[in-house]
């Protein structure tokens, strides 16, 4: 039996939350499988030990709150590495193998300093070729890089993080996790994710029958909406602007609206519309992509073909439709799916790509992903 503990934060958090639903929901067949997983929020049983830790960079947010922020920039930075590294040292001299999960949503914002202390740095996207990882991106991303190489020059890059690129040797040390599109994300996730973590609080796993699979909204029923743009930007910095500001802007012709709705209004719109509009926001993958498929309509968002993520509900012309990344096609893929009704096509492949993770075969293809991932250094 291998024994496995999660550290994770005890605030309310919708990526923890994803990263830890199937685990709880499969706990029973984690067990059987050989392993025995307990979650521990902050400083709940601090001198835990065992085979294998799990250290969320959530929880390492949430410990030392207050020296960065959720995009690791402050200027006292180098306290927060120096803390975090200690921590994750003292955790090692415990368990025989750590392993850092890293929660955020984007392929970047590596904390390249931690990955020497542990023995797997895994995450729920990464990009395909590795190699990119031996660069520096502007805002820690491929995109907001991107986003910076298009602009002109003077837009002001020093309020933003620059990723330091990692070594060679230390590559290796890359896993995939799985995304948090196994999470729950139907209109009720608010209410489970705070009854969940009452239990989990308490040092509870919540029982199975607390687990429930999302639901799917028809995507034959009528719908009267043609577009779903609600890309909110508010203040953000003009390198996230970029993937969301010129959508909205080039919707204009057609009145749609972008401002912010209420988390019931928002529902509401989307399981009236025929497209929905998903762009990058702090990450490549976001959790309005989810919520798009599971109310049924076609998901649009920017090309996502540069990285790898587990479940996949990536297919670009399948599954969901790509635009570039200048979104200098936007309105021609978005005319032609209206004008094509391709749309019904695109989001009922997406259902019954993404339905199938919440079958029972899934089961096993977690587990399997799961055990693969944090397998002791001595049995691999």
């Amino acid at each position: 039996m291998i024994s496995a503990s999660v550290f994770l934060t005890p605030a309310v958090d919708a990526n923890a939350y994803a990263f830890l639903y199937p685990l709880c929901r499969f706990q029973k067949e984690i067990n059987d499988a050989g392993v025995r997983f307990g979650v521990h929020m902050h400083d709940q049983r601090r001198n835990a030990e065992g085979d294998v830790a799990l250290v969320t960079s959530k929880y390492l947010l949430h410990k030392y709150e207050g020296l960065v922020n959720k995009f690791y920039q402050s200027d006292k930075e180098e306290e927060y590495q120096s803390a975090a590294i200690e921590e994750i040292s003292s955790i090692r001299k415990r368990f025989n193998k750590v392993i850092f999960c890293d929660i955020q949503d984007s392929t970047g914002t590596i904390q390249n300093f931690i990955i020497d202390y542990v023995d797997a740095y895994a995450k729920g996207q990464l990009c395909k070729d590795k190699k990119l990882y031996l660069g520096s991106w502007v805002g820690s991303r491929i995109f907001t890089d991107f986003a910076y190489q298009q602009l002109d020059s003077s837009v002001a890059s020093e309020d933003l993080s620059v990723s330091a690129p990692l070594r060679p040797d230390q590559l290796g040390k890359l896993k995939l996790l799985w995304n948090s599109g196994l999470g729950y994300h139907s209109l009720a996730r608010p209410l489970w994710q705070k009854i969940h973590y009452l239990f989990l609080s308490r040092g509870i796993i919540p029982p199975r029958r607390f687990f429930q699979k999302p639901g799917f909204c028809d995507v034959n029923r009528r719908r009267e909406i043609e577009v779903s743009c609600r890309v909110s930007y508010g203040e953000r910095h003009v390198l996230y602007q970029y993937f969301r500001k010129p959508l909205s802007e080039q919707l204009a012709y057609r009145e749609v609206k972008s401002d912010r709705l209420d988390r019931v209004s928002f529902f509401q719109e989307l399981k009236n519309s025929k497209v929905a509009i998903s762009p990058f926001g702090f990450g490549e993958i976001t959790l309005r992509d989810f919520e798009t498929i599971l109310s049924g309509a076609a998901l649009v968002k920017q090309d996502m073909s540069h990285l790898e993520t587990w479940p996949n509900i990536y297919v670009s012309g399948d599954t969901y439709v790509s635009i570039k990344w200048d979104s200098s096609d936007f309105v021609e893929v978005i005319e032609d799916l209206l004008t094509s009704n391709s749309y019904r096509d695109i989001a009922g492949r997406s259902q019954a790509l993404y339905s199938a993770y919440f079958e029972t075969e899934l089961e096993a293809k977690f587990i399997d992903h799961f055990v693969g991932l944090i397998q002791p250094k001595s049995v691999q």
